[in-house]
Formats: C-alpha cells, structure tokens, sequence
C-alpha cells in the first residue's frame, strides 16, 4: 500500500512527502521493495535523502539493496566516489546486475574503461541465463570463433 501510494504521490508532484512517507514506512517496517524505490525515484532532495540512507547503513550495514539504494542516492549528489564504494560493497554482499551495470556506467564516466569492461562483463553474465537455449550459426571457415567456443 506504501509503495503505489508514494508512487502516486511522486506522479502526482508531492515528490517530498512520498519520500517522507517510505522514510516513516521504512522506519517501523523494513522492506526490500521501499528501499529500492526510494533509491530509484528522485525526489529532489538526495543530499538529506542520502544522510537518511546512511544512518539506516549503521544498523543494516550488510543490507545489498540498501547499498545500492545509497549509490544511486550518492549518485545523484555527484559524489562518485562515494557512490563507487558503495556499489563496490553492494555486489560484494550480493552481487546484481543491476548493481555491475550501473557502476560500469559510472566506472567509464571516470574513465576507468578496464574497470568498466569487467562490470559490464558480469552484468552480461548475469543476464546470460534469461536467454532461450536456441541453435546458433557455425562460425565460417576463417571466421573468429564467439569467446568461450572451440572448434
């Protein structure tokens, strides 16, 4: 109910009292979903939405979907390396895709291409699995095989 009210509030403009009321709903009852959300939307404020996020870290400090809520939040802020760490601790304690395509993202905006390339390695990875088993090609005679294939 929390989450497609605030949602509502958020499309509706009051983007601040959505915020305060996953804060308050977070507060008393943790939730996965909430937590996500309030790191996804922008709600205007991300300096003091990011100090509620880390204040929250300090009871749930191995909390995954918190730390990447708090990346996004720091993010926003332009706190790169902040946000850097915080993604970094988030695929530590549990690793996502959304957590590696995300920080490739940021990683390539630094400049840090080598790092940005393995991110996004893992990220596809991880999304390998999604994909149908079908029938490919064979490679032509003299073409390069695909990586991870032998003749």
């Amino acid at each position: 109910v929390v989450s497609e009210y605030s949602q509502l509030l958020f499309e509706l403009g009051a983007r601040e009292e959505a915020a305060k009321l996953i804060e308050q709903a977070l507060n008393s009852h943790w939730s996965k979903q909430l937590v996500s959300r309030y790191g996804e939307l922008d709600f205007g404020h991300a300096s003091s939405q990011l100090l509620v996020a880390e204040h929250w870290i300090k009871s749930r400090p191995a909390d995954a979907d918190l730390l990447l809520c708090a990346a996004r939040l720091a993010m926003r802020n332009q706190l790169w390396g902040k946000a850097r760490e915080y993604y970094r601790a988030s695929i530590k304690i549990a690793a996502s895709a959304t957590a590696y395509g995300e920080l490739a993202r940021l990683l390539r905006g630094l400049g840090q291409e080598k790092e940005a390339e393995q991110c996004l390695e893992a990220y596809q990875a991880m999304h390998a699995d999604e994909l149908p088993s079908l029938p490919l090609p064979e490679p032509a005679i003299g073409e390069a095989l695909p990586p991870g294939k032998s003749a």
